[in-house]
């Protein structure tokens, strides 16, 4: 099929005036930042027709979708895969536990991977794992062979959301088309936190919570044939020798980090089970911590081809916009998971109708962050920053306030808050981050840096929001009363129908 590339130079689409442009985005005194984006603007740019284009990020879109849909799709069929599966406590948690952490320590190869076997190499050969894992989940017969499948799956997720937002990077030029389409995959990704437990809960009750994985079957393949005949991406990237490319490759970075990210990974979830300072945990996140902190100085001044760019950690700009990365979906995941356990206590909802409270918060979201570009480019990134966290911070402050006595109307109105703050940042950063490299060389691997943070801070949000909740619990809780845990964990809706009244509601005010 013939390419249908269209060349257009700096001045015939305008882009020589983006450079300053994008400077008052950012409203830096870093000046390396500015020129970096005026140099990337300068160049040539080979883009697809609008047409193309737009099946191309459509595919992509669906792809994405997938992928970060089945990070949450399980978690309200959890309790019927393990009762068929005869699984144990330990098990329970590792079926979710496997697919974050495939996905999130491998999140730092697959940028630098792709810079040397090529962007559709490595968007294909995620597509097919997590099809083929997504086949072999839906017919495992056993629970240990749903996590290692779950496992599988999550290394090809992890690959697909890399590639989802590298190659439109590489086909579309610094500025507002680029910003445009981005915002409309961080809409993707706001949406799949919405549709994965309202899915997971339909499939179990309907037809079976093995069509949860087999769902993805159809979709991904419809995906993948479109972007087989369509995706022809433009390699912004240097291409070497293969041999060159792996005699100089950083193995012992890319080691120190994904077994850093691995040991952390498993000791934050294991902190919800078992307690931050058992055997199971502490010793993972401690080990995990320094050997992670190891990859990321060695990053910093290694002589070989780092896996991550060295820039990213030698200035201030983008390890702000990491750590606040870090802070804004370790906030959105934490509240995201404890906001549908207090529909589900005090309200009494089931898991799909806490998935329809929780609408304002998880869909408002979404919707805030698609406009949140264009206030960017108007007023700066830096006052979209701060008006994020403000509403966030409020938000999650008058989130605190809410207990069994709590309206309705402010059930909505304070996480809405809140999803105003949180839709105003879902996008910025990876913005500001692109921003403040530059040249176009680094923006595979600052993306992969980016969602690597991203990952670690979801994980973390919810364990160290699981252990303040249980020990919150624990010195809340009335004397003599004891929740009854099963394989399942604890059904936090038989809460609202407990008696006498005067029990329950010193039970629910404890919650």
């Amino acid at each position: 099929m013939s390419t249908l590339f269209v060349v257009s130079s700096p001045k015939e689409t305008g882009l020589a005036k983006i450079p300053s442009h994008e400077s008052n985005l950012t409203e830096s005194s870093d000046s390396g930042s500015t020129r970096g984006a005026a140099q990337a603007c300068r160049e040539n740019v080979a883009s697809p027709s609008h047409a193309r284009l737009v099946v191309i990020m459509i595919a992509l879109n669906m792809a994405l979708f997938l992928a970060t849909t089945d990070t949450t799709i399980v978690s309200t069929s959890l309790p019927t895969i393990v009762a068929d599966l005869n699984g144990s406590d330990g098990d329970y948690a590792w079926i979710g536990v496997s697919y974050m952490l495939m996905q999130t320590t491998f999140q730092p190869l697959y940028a630098k991977l792709s810079d040397i076997l090529g962007r559709k190499a490595i968007l294909f050969a995620s597509m097919l794992l997590f099809l083929l894992s997504s086949c072999l989940c839906g017919t495992a017969q056993s629970m240990l062979s749903l996590i290692i499948f779950r496992g599988m799956q999550g290394a090809g997720g992890g690959g697909i959301v890399a590639m989802a937002w590298i190659i439109p990077d590489d086909l579309i030029s610094k500025g507002r088309e680029q910003a445009k389409w981005a915002h409309l995959k961080s809409f993707t990704w706001g949406m799949s936190a919405v549709s994965g437990p309202l899915l997971g809960g339909l499939f179990s009750d309907t037809i079976s919570w093995r069509w949860g994985f087999f769902i993805n079957i159809p979709v991904g393949a419809i995906a993948g044939l479109v972007l087989c005949i369509f995706l022809v991406p433009q390699h912004v990237h240097t291409r070497k020798p293969f041999s060159e490319t792996w005699a100089r490759f950083d193995w012992l970075g890319a080691l120190l980090l994904t077994s850093g990210t691995a040991a952390m990974i498993v000791g934050f979830s294991n902190a919800s089970q078992f307690g931050f300072v058992s055997v199971q945990t502490l010793p993972c996140i401690i080990v995990g911590l320094l050997t992670f902190s190891l990859g990321i100085v060695n990053e910093a001044f290694t002589a070989r081809d780092a896996v991550l760019p060295s820039k990213l950690f030698r200035s201030r700009e983008p390890a702000l916009l990491l750590a606040m990365t870090y802070l804004h979906n370790f906030a959105f995941t934490a509240g995201t998971f404890y906001l549908a356990l207090y529909y589900q206590a005090v309200d009494g909802s089931s898991a799909l109708m806490s998935g329809i409270l929780m609408l304002p918060y998880s869909l408002g979201s979404c919707l805030v962050s698609l406009p949140a570009g264009r206030w960017g480019e108007a007023i700066g990134l830096r006052r979209v920053y701060w008006a994020g966290f403000t509403f966030a911070t409020i938000g999650f402050g008058l989130m605190i306030t809410l207990n069994a006595g709590s309206s309705t109307a402010l059930q909505a109105v304070y996480p809405l808050i809140a999803a105003i703050g949180i839709g105003l940042l879902f996008h910025c950063f990876k913005t500001g981050l692109q921003l403040a490299l530059p040249g176009t060389e680094d923006d595979a691997g600052a993306t992969s840096a980016f969602f690597l943070v991203r990952f670690i801070g979801a994980t973390t949000g919810l364990s160290i929001s699981g252990a303040l909740f249980s020990s919150t619990l624990a010195t809340n809780f009335p004397p003599g009363v004891d929740l009854v845990e099963t394989t399942a964990g604890v059904d936090y809706r038989a809460l609202h129908f407990l008696t006498p009244l005067w029990l329950r509601q010193e039970v629910l005010a404890a919650v």
